[in-house]
């Protein structure tokens, strides 16, 4: 029996604290390149996953009780949020978590004071996010997303074969900034996300979930092994390149 290669994806990832790169210390570096957000501000995090960094940015700003509202398509994701958020003993009045799709969010018409994004924004391409997320945003909002970007404009062989075919829309930082300012945004300032918030927090976690699941698919599923072998295909991309791209955040306002 060939196992749905789309759910072993799915099923490594939510296995992992983080569906991607991240850590409390390149969340609140992004946030403190906006300024001080007012008391009892309202976040509005997308695609937010299993919450990681939405639990992060309520520590973050608790003294000033702001509220979150988590939004995901993946309820198996939210499951996990929900039930982290009971654990932690997460206030209502804090946090509110909803299905939904990032490209078609219905919200009926409520805005947020912050609108944050930690590495999704590339489902629907940079730009585009930034231009149909706009919408969301209160008068005198600020929107952060931290996007996959290059680091240089001349990467190597081995770095630009695995993510021209892996993510061929990617840009430098000085292309995703002139993106966000044709959708209409200044760009307050950048964090690069280091190295070694990569391997503790995404890669390391993943090398051995991966080694996990290597012992439940039978050797005959090749569907199985292949996306867990493009999974240690990126780690070791990663671990020779890495040097020559990152997650970076980008802290926005919107002009006008």
């Amino acid at each position: 029996m060939t196992t749905d290669p789309y759910l072993v994806f799915l099923d490594l990832h939510l296995r992992l604290p983080r569906q991607g790169p991240g850590g409390r210390a390149d969340t609140e570096a992004a946030l403190k390149l906006l300024p001080r957000l007012r008391k009892r501000a309202s976040i509005l995090d997308l695609g937010c996953g299993t919450g990681a960094q939405t639990f992060d940015l309520l520590a973050l700003t608790e003294k000033s009780k702001t509220r979150a509202t988590a939004i995901d398509i993946l309820p198996q994701a939210l499951h996990k949020l929900v039930h982290r958020a009971e654990h932690l003993k997460i206030p209502e009045n804090r946090l509110a978590i909803e299905q939904g799709d990032m490209e078609e969010l219905d919200l009926q018409g409520e805005t947020f004071d912050l609108v944050w994004s930690e590495g999704a924004i590339y489902v629907l391409g940079f730009q585009r996010g930034l231009e149909l997320w706009q919408k969301h945003l209160a008068p005198g909002g600020h929107m952060v997303v931290s996007e996959w970007t290059w680091l240089t404009d001349t990467p190597s062989s081995g770095a630009s074969a695995f993510w021209r075919e892996n993510y061929p829309g990617a840009e430098t930082i000085a292309g995703n900034i002139a993106r966000a300012e044709a959708a209409g945004y200044a760009c307050l300032g950048t964090h690069e996300m280091p190295a070694t918030t990569w391997e503790k927090s995404y890669y390391a976690p993943m090398e051995q979930t991966i080694n996990e699941m290597k012992k439940e698919f039978a050797p005959t599923d090749l569907a199985a092994r292949r996306v867990l072998a493009e999974a240690e295909r990126e780690i070791e991309t990663f671990r020779k390149f890495g040097g020559e791209y990152t997650y970076v955040f980008y802290a926005l306002e919107r002009r006008g």
